[in-house]
């Protein structure tokens, strides 16, 4: 699986493709793109794109032939982020910090529910990651966390990682408290990988996490971001 040997702890980081596709989102006139996700079948990527109303969700095929909006900012600059493809590869699953929402390649709304209902005691941010998973019907989100960490050198809330049944809509925490967890992709239907840092790291961590009982196994050292192939799930 790809993965980032960076410094940085959140926000958006860019992969080699990522970057080639904000070069040729600039020269076709838009600002600028991050945060690119890949349906299963690789075909086109879905970015989150700034324009001078604000974050748009845009599609634009991996051989660089064509760009569209999916969801552009609505009144007040409204944004949305983070678009995830769905398994169909017909949908996304984005949020605009009050909402996480799936919607089809058109724009056209089919699934949601709010965030604090959701997440007591905690909240997205616009870098928060979803991963729905192989069999669609759960996704894995990394929220921020009112709460306290060990971890002394960690600036702002602790991340802690969810699983959302979407057909309940309910959210269940699936990492420790105060545990610093974030950046979730499922793995298999039991385990997933996610970037961590404990105490006494100086730099983040990939492991792999088990949905039961039982400790993470680090996969990478120094490293974060991870992502997964369809073809390896």
């Amino acid at each position: 699986f790809p993965c980032q040997r960076r410094q940085t702890r959140r926000g958006f980081d860019l992969l080699n493709i990522q970057r080639a596709m904000v070069h040729t989102l600039i020269v076709t006139g838009v600002a600028a793109a991050a945060a690119a996700s890949a349906p299963p079948a690789g075909t086109s990527l879905l970015v989150n794109v700034f324009t001078d109303n604000g974050w748009a969700i845009g599609l634009v095929r991996a051989d660089e032939t064509s760009f569209r909006y999916v969801l552009e900012p609505g009144p007040d600059r409204h944004s949305w982020w983070g678009a995830v493809f769905a398994p169909d590869g017909a949908s996304s699953y984005c949020e605009d910090l009050e909402e996480i929402a799936r919607f089809s390649l058109e724009g056209k709304k089919l699934w949601s529910a709010p965030i604090a209902t959701m997440f007591p005691g905690g909240g997205l941010n616009s870098g928060a990651r979803r991963s729905p998973s192989p069999d669609g019907t759960a996704l894995l989100v990394d929220a921020d966390m009112d709460e306290d960490t060990t971890v002394k050198e960690w600036d702002g809330p602790p991340p802690s990682v969810f699983r959302i049944d979407l057909a309940t809509g309910t959210a269940t925490r699936v990492t420790p408290k105060g545990a610093l967890v974030w950046e979730p992709q499922w793995l298999d239907a039991s385990s997933f990988l996610a970037t961590t840092l404990g105490p006494n790291d100086k730099e983040p961590s990939i492991v792999r996490v088990p949905l039961a009982a039982g400790p993470p196994v680090v996969v990478v050292k120094d490293a974060r971001t991870a992502s997964v192939a369809a073809s390896a799930r």
